[in-house]
């Protein structure tokens, strides 16, 4: 083997047995491991000692690393441990640098002459009068100056602030400490009034220590979810549990109101119960370990943080049943739980619940992980309360909450319609035939509050597509809880938002997506600045869609579902699993077309390498994400699986349902998978020739697709030909005026009825049956919203059969 400039592996060798050996007065020699958690991702560095490994080998690293990896994440494991790389580090001796002392003082005060000039300081809203700015170079060895004062020299200046003082060392430092006992060092934490710089540290701090969780969590992490997704959401809480700095809504305030325990310093809870936690987290892989910190037996603060484990039981791998009935179906049930008393680990309890999963090392390294994390964060309050004092703490707590009241309610006054808005959109189906599935909203405001009501929702599945939705909202769209009392949701027990225990919950990635179209769909029909086109909502298998078009551009090509996570890399999936991928690329044609183009659908061929099973969570294999003011809807999306194992020139096609489980596949075999496309927004006819020719050059629209803009483009050297261009829009605009759906604010691509009259022919799948056609099971049938449903829609049934008795054409139309 050669290195990059050619050298023999024999002088290679040789070169480094003399490094070992090297004994040189000008150079020193470092030796270091990297090494990890087997699953782990992120390497630590160690230091090497050669002569205790040439006396016992390499087994004295395990104590190095596992030593370094507490330090740096608080937490060791029984795991398996990787050594990733062996360096050589060789650096030049320094030589000493003389440093010129400086001349002792024979007082602690400098002289009067030192003094450059003076100035008024103001600090707390306090002012300080004739304050001395010193000169740093007149200062002496020992000299002590108490603030509020300023040292000043060529470049820079040095504010001593009251209640500190400086100590000038022996080379000139500034030591900054405080003043002992001195009363001034209570002035921050006897002020009612904040100044906004003190807000902003106090808010900027708050986010540090969001970022260092996240960074803790992808470093030590090894569900693929979690450390290449960042499937991993994190919360801090005041006392009281109202989020104020975070990415879910908190639930904290539910949960202090039912605990029947006691919360004490140094402990820990444990939950994947989302029906403990009011819907906070919405299915059984989301594992949220929750914190409460503490300085002096008084409760400052709550850290939580909960990620998405890769396997957590139940009647699948991965614990996403498609099929599932129940919540006894996907996996353990972990209620609100203390893992921890007073800093002691039940041990005996979480090997319980670690014997329950698939991959019980990979759980217990995350579970550790977000204890690490919620630690980190729980320090950095510590620091913070330290740092301010108990009164400007919870002031700036509270002038963050009220400011962000502040800010919705001035949304909600200028962005909010005064009349109400509704609007309802739909999973396809639920995996088991029937579908679609709707949800539905009405937006209205009232005195300054905005209201959310989802009764005309239909009743929860009988699988697993339902999703209790937190009534506390979803805080990712803000930056804390002080909101809260500004919106009332409505949502009727037993439906497919609030369903009733114990209703499965796996698969509702797909509902939590489409509440994202649902919302801009009630947003933006009053208000076209806040309206985007749909194109959310995939799930956790093979995770990838278009996103929609926008106010302000197009969408982006080939994204994956929600904008702060991302796809898992190509190499992971290759080298952890017995599959490759063929074919990674975006699907021309397949966003919307429109003034802004909806993001292009991913194309994604899997080549599975041995024989297995496979899993399929997808959604609008049948409904188009609809296009907005004249945009055109997206592709749909679709499944086809190549037998190449049974024939390798013309493998026969399988075309699969968006949910399903179980299904078998052979070495060879390759999945075709075809995410949807995002709608559009605004008139196509509008958009840029010249851009539409660029994507045609950048495959991103094909020659025919660009004429769905009326752009006619040369193949030869990509130029757009300008007059035929110009008679094809004017062709399409006539057209398009006396169309009898011209100015229609969502284009769906059709009815319920026309897809469902087309789906065999166009998906080459059977259309769904509604879910009045069929018996809904369960005890939500027993609850008055359900009941109200299904006389409605028997009515509507009653209805639409009197009709066609009157009307005997239509009947043989129908």
């Amino acid at each position: 083997m050669r290195d990059e400039q050619g050298v023999p592996e024999n002088k290679q060798a040789s070169g480094f047995y003399l490094t070992l050996n090297a004994t040189s007065t000008s150079h020193t020699f470092h030796f270091q491991a990297d090494l990890r958690y087997h699953g782990q991702a992120h390497n630590v560095a160690v230091e090497v000692d050669l002569e205790a490994i040439k006396s016992n080998g390499v087994s004295g690293l395990r104590d190095r690393f596992e030593a370094e990896h507490e330090k740096l994440f608080t937490y060791r494991l029984q795991s398996a441990i990787e050594i990733m790389n062996l360096r050589v580090i060789v650096e030049e001796k320094k030589k000493e640098l003389p440093i010129r002392k400086l001349e002792k003082a024979t007082s602690t005060n400098p002289e009067a002459s030192s003094i450059a000039s003076f100035s008024t300081l103001v600090f707390q809203s306090q002012e300080y009068p004739k304050c001395p700015i010193w000169q740093r170079s007149d200062l002496k060895s020992g000299h002590v100056l108490h603030g509020p004062c300023i040292l000043t020299e060529m470049d820079s200046n040095t504010v001593i602030f009251p209640g500190f003082k400086a100590d000038i060392d022996h080379v000139g430092n500034i030591l900054l400490s405080p003043i002992p006992a001195n009363p001034l060092l209570n002035l921050r934490a006897s002020k009612d009034q904040l100044d906004p710089a003190t807000v902003d540290i106090f808010e900027n701090a708050l986010r540090n220590a969001r970022n260092e969780m996240d960074t803790l969590m992808t470093r030590t992490t090894m569900s693929p979810a979690i450390r290449e997704q960042q499937d991993e959401f994190n919360v801090i809480a005041e006392p009281g549990g109202k989020m104020i700095v975070g990415q879910f809504g908190s639930f904290i305030g539910t949960f202090l109101e039912t605990w029947k325990g006691t919360i004490e310093p140094g402990d820990i809870f444990l939950t994947n119960d989302p029906y403990s936690v009011a819907g906070a987290i919405s299915h059984h892989p989301d594992w949220l370990i929750l914190m409460p910190i503490f300085v002096r037996d008084k409760l400052i603060a709550w850290t939580a943080n909960f990620g998405h484990m890769t396997d957590v039981g139940g009647s699948v791998p991965g614990s996403l049943p498609c099929a599932g009935c129940s919540i006894f179906e996907e996996g353990i049930q972990i209620p609100v739980t203390k893992i921890a008393s007073k800093g002691i680990w039940n041990h005996d309890l979480m090997e319980l619940v670690y014997r329950n999963v698939r991959l019980p090392e990979w759980n217990k390294c995350d579970v550790q992980a977000l204890v690490a994390a919620c630690k980190l964060a729980g320090q950095r309050m510590i620091e913070l309360y330290s740092r301010f004092g108990e009164v400007v703490y919870f002031a700036a707590i509270d002038r963050l909450l009220k400011r962000n009241r502040t800010a919705v309610s001035s949304i909600i006054s200028s962005a909010i319609p005064e009349e109400s808005v509704y609007f309802e959109d739909w999973i396809d189906d639920d995996g088991q035939g029937v579908g679609p599935w709707k949800i539905a909203c009405t937006m209205s405001k009232d005195e300054g509050r905005l209201k959310f009501d989802f009764s005309e929702t239909d009743p929860q599945s009988p699988s697993s597509i339902n999703f209790y939705l937190s009534i506390n909202i979803d805080s990712s769209v803000v930056a804390n809880d002080g909101f809260h009392d500004l919106i009332d949701v409505h949502i009727p027990e037993g439906s497919l938002l609030y369903p009733v225990r114990p209703a499965a919950l796996s698969c509702r990635t797909h509902m939590l997506g489409r509440l994202m179209d649902l919302l801009s769909g009630l947003l933006g029909q009053k208000a076209p600045e806040f309206m985007t086109a749909a194109g959310f909502s995939d799930s956790p298998h093979f995770m990838y869609s278009g996103i929609p078009a926008r106010p302000h551009g197009d969408g982006p090509d080939g994204h994956c579902l929600w904008p702060a996570m991302k796809s898992i890399p190509n190499e992971f999936l290759e080298l952890y699993y017995p599959l490759r991928i063929e074919t990674y690329s975006t699907l021309p044609d397949s966003g919307g077309a429109g003034l802004y183009r909806g993001g292009n659908a991913q194309k994604i061929d899997w080549k599975f390498l041995e024989e297995g099973e496979i899993s399929l969570h997808d959604d609008r294999w049948l409904s188009k994400p609809w296009g907005v003011l004249g945009g055109e809807p997206g592709k749909r999306s679709s499944k086809v699986l190549l037998r190449f194992s049974q024939d390798a020139e013309n493998p026969p096609k399988e075309v699969y349902g968006s949910k399903q489980d179980h299904i078998k596949v052979s070495k060879g075999d390759v999945l075709e998978w075809r995410t949807w496309g995002g709608g559009g927004w605004g008139d196509a006819l509008k958009r840029d020739p010249e851009t539409v020719a660029l994507e045609v050059k950048r495959g991103l629209v094909t020659e025919d697709g660009a004429r769905r803009y009326g752009v006619v483009v040369n193949l030869v050297d990509g130029k757009v030909k300008a007059e035929e261009t110009r008679a094809l829009r004017e062709r399409m605009r006539a057209r398009r005026d006396s169309d009898e759906v011209r100015g229609e604010v969502f284009n769906r691509g059709g009815t319920w009825e026309e897809l469902k009259a087309k789906c065999l022919e166009e998906t080459g799948l059977q259309p769904p049956k509604a879910p009045w056609e069929v018996e809904l099971r369960g005890p939500a049938t027993g609850k008055d919203f359900y009941k109200k449903w299904r006389a409605s829609k028997q009515g509507e049934k009653e209805t639409t059969k009197r009709g066609h008795q009157e009307s005997p054409e239509a009947a043989t139309l129908a």
